[in-house]
C-alpha cells in the first residue's frame, strides 16, 4: 500500500502514485475508498462580476410631492386609482402632441393639450375607454391642482384650478355650473337582470349551508334584495349603523357612493326576522364555542362575520352567490343584479323619482339608463300611447281576407 497522503496539500498530484508503479485493482480500490476519505476537492475561486444596479426610473417633483400630500388624506384604492389616471392622462397627451410628456406641470403649461387628453376615448394601448374612466381623470386632475396648488401657481402664474376650467371650456359642453363631456363608450347595464323566480331560487339556495352560515347567507341575499344596497355597503354594515325602533322595526345606516351622508333604509318583516335569525344562531355558536364574538345592535362591530369573527369578505361572497347560482340552476348573476332587480320592480309601481329616491340613487337619469330594465308589457304600453298597433291585435290572414268582403 502506499503511504496516507498529507491532508495539508489541497492538490491531486501530491496524494496519487507515480506512474511507474504498478498497482492492482485490489489495491487502487482501497486507495481509493480509504486514502481520499475526508478529503475535498480543491478550492476554485471563481471570478465575481459586480453588476451595476438599474436606477429606478426617474419621477417628476411635482408627482412625489403628491404622493406624499395625499399619504393620509385618501385611502389606497383611490390613490392607486389617481396615479393610474394621471400615467394615461400622459400617455395620452404624448400620443396628442407627437412628443414624450412625462411631467405632470407640462399638461399645465399648455391648456390646449390637457383639455386633449381630458377628453380622450383611447386609451394608451389604443381600447375605448368608458365615459367613467374620462369621468375619473377630470376628478385626479383636479385633486393634482388642489394639493399642488401653491407649487403650481408660482411655476405657472395662474391658478391651476382656472387653467382646467378653461381646458374644459374649449373641448366639453357647457351644463349649470360644470362640463359635460362626450366621449367614451356608454356605460351598460353590468349583466342580466334576474326574475322575481330567479331572485327567491337564489335567496333559498344560499341557505342551504350548514349552521348559522347558511342563515347568515341567506340573510345576507334577503337584505340585499330588498334594500336595494351595493354589495360592499351592506357587506361593511357595522352594528353602530343599525337601529331598533319601538313595534320591533329596524332602521340602517348603509354607505353611498361618492356621498358623506348614509341612505337611510328601513327593514320590512322578512328582512327583519331573516337577520335576527342570523344573529341569534351567531351567537348562540360563538357562546358554544367560548369565543367572544357577539352581534349586537346598536353595538361597535361588523355584522356580517367570518368563523374567526371577522368581517366577511366579498370574495367569499360572491363564491356563495356563484353555488347558490349552480344549485338553483338560474343564469350566472353578480350581486349588483339584485340592485338593478329592484329599480326593476320599483320602476313598474313607483314614479320614477320615487324609485329613484327610494334606491339611494341621485337623479333619474342613471337610474332610467343603467338599471331599469323595461319589461315587454310596459315597452307596448309605450307604443300605444303614440298608435303603435300590438302583434296580438291584429287580425289572422285568412280573417284579414274576408274583412274587406264584410265592409262591402
Amino acid at each position: 500500500m502506499f503511504p496516507r497522503p498529507a491532508r495539508k496539500s489541497g492538490r491531486f498530484c501530491d496524494v496519487l502514485p507515480p506512474l511507474s508503479v504498478r498497482v492492482s485493482e485490489s489495491d487502487q480500490r482501497r486507495f481509493a475508498l480509504l486514502d481520499f476519505e475526508g478529503l475535498r476537492p480543491p478550492k476554485v475561486r471563481r471570478r465575481t462580476y459586480r453588476c451595476q444596479p438599474i436606477a429606478p426610473p426617474q419621477r417628476d417633483d411635482l408627482d412625489r410631492l403628491y404622493e406624499e400630500r395625499v399619504a393620509g388624506r385618501l385611502r389606497k384604492r383611490s390613490i392607486e386609482t389617481y396615479r393610474w389616471l394621471r400615467k394615461d392622462m400622459l400617455r395620452c397627451a404624448s400620443n396628442a402632441a407627437g412628443r414624450n410628456v412625462v411631467r405632470i406641470l407640462d399638461l399645465f403649461m399648455d391648456r390646449d393639450l390637457l383639455g386633449r387628453a381630458l377628453v380622450s376615448d383611447r386609451l394608451a394601448d389604443g381600447k375605448i375607454c368608458s365615459k367613467s374612466t374620462i369621468a375619473h381623470r377630470r376628478t385626479a386632475i383636479r385633486s393634482v391642482a388642489t394639493m399642488l396648488r401653491p407649487e403650481l401657481q408660482a411655476d405657472l402664474g395662474r391658478d391651476p384650478h382656472e387653467i382646467i376650467r378653461e381646458a374644459l371650456r374649449s373641448v366639453a359642453e357647457r351644463r349649470g355650473g360644470g362640463y359635460r363631456i362626450n366621449a367614451g363608450s356608454p356605460r351598460t347595464r353590468g349583466g342580466p337582470t334576474p326574475s322575481p323566480e330567479d331572485r327567491c331560487a337564489m335567496i333559498a339556495a344560499m341557505g342551504r349551508a350548514e349552521g348559522w352560515i347558511g342563515l347568515r347567507d341567506r340573510a345576507f341575499a334577503t337584505l340585499l334584495a330588498s334594500t336595494a344596497s351595493r354589495v360592499n355597503a351592506l357587506r361593511t354594515l357595522e352594528g353602530v349603523d343599525c337601529h331598533s325602533l319601538p313595534r320591533d322595526r329596524v332602521r340602517v345606516l348603509l354607505h353611498q357612493k361618492n356621498g358623506r351622508e348614509r341612505h337611510e333604509v328601513e327593514l320590512d318583516r322578512v328582512s327583519r326576522e331573516a337577520l335576527r335569525l342570523y344573529m341569534f344562531a351567531f351567537n348562540e355558536a360563538m357562546r358554544g364555542a367560548g369565543r367572544p364574538y357577539r352581534i349586537v345592535l346598536g353595538k361597535p362591530g361588523p355584522i356580517w362575520r367570518t368563523e374567526r369573527g371577522v368581517q366577511m369578505p366579498e370574495k367569499a361572497l360572491r363564491a356563495a352567490l356563484r353555488r347558490a347560482c349552480v344549485v338553483a340552476g338560474t343564469p350566472g348573476y353578480t350581486p349588483h343584479a339584485f340592485r338593478r332587480a329592484w329599480a326593476t320592480a320599483a320602476a313598474e309601481v313607483l314614479p320614477r323619482w320615487e324609485g329613484a329616491l327610494g334606491g339611494g340613487w341621485r337623479g333619474t337619469e342613471r337610474f332610467d339608463a343603467s338599471y331599469v330594465t323595461p319589461s315587454r308589457a310596459s315597452v307596448w304600453r309605450k307604443l300605444a300611447a303614440v298608435a303603435v298597433e300590438h302583434p296580438a291585435d291584429r287580425p289572422e290572414p285568412e280573417q284579414a281576407q274576408h274583412e274587406p268582403a264584410r265592409a262591402l
